[in-house]
């Protein structure tokens, strides 16, 4: 499996990152991995494009609120920290595609089946009260972050300037 070598690579790059756009590109691509992960470990298919949708959303609405807030700034790229990481991130794939084996997701198939009942558990009935508690938590946060914007009749980042 690829997926993970290419997880490592992906974390390790986002260390050296300035830029909230490149930034933002990164973690959708540690996103697809991880649902490309879930969806060989397990059966179902659904599971890992739900949670790939809900994250793209969720990252697309931090994505704006950075990038109204972050100035304008020119991304410049190190030819020479560029060829050794890509160098290091290579090597670090090669090798890690040579000892990776089938027989390890069939393991990690195996071990998965129990967070199936884990899952079931977060919408069960003691617990459905705390998922509801926090979406209706976020939806109201979001209704008053709207309210303030449309009293004040500007931009949230000309709110925060002012403060």
């Amino acid at each position: 499996m690829v997926a993970l070598p290419l997880m490592v690579i992906n974390s390790m790059i986002m260390l050296f990152i300035e830029s909230p756009i490149l930034l933002m590109v990164l973690i959708i691509t540690q996103t697809f991995l991880v649902c490309v992960m879930i969806k060989a470990t397990s059966n179902l298919s659904w599971i890992s494009f739900i949670l790939f949708l809900v994250f793209v959303g969720g990252l697309l609405v931090l994505f704006i609120y950075i990038v109204s807030l972050t100035p304008n700034t020119q991304f410049m790229i190190n030819k020479l920290n560029f060829f050794i990481i890509s160098t290091t991130l290579l090597v670090i794939t090669l090798i890690s595609t040579l000892f990776f084996s089938v027989l390890a997701i069939q393991k990690l198939k195996f071990l998965n089946m129990t967070n199936y009942f884990l899952l079931s558990k977060l919408y069960s009935y003691p617990s459905i009260w705390m998922t509801f508690m926090a979406m209706t938590y976020l939806l109201l946060v979001l209704i008053v972050v709207v309210y303030i914007i449309l009293m004040e009749r500007s931009s949230l980042k000309s709110l925060l300037i002012k403060s």
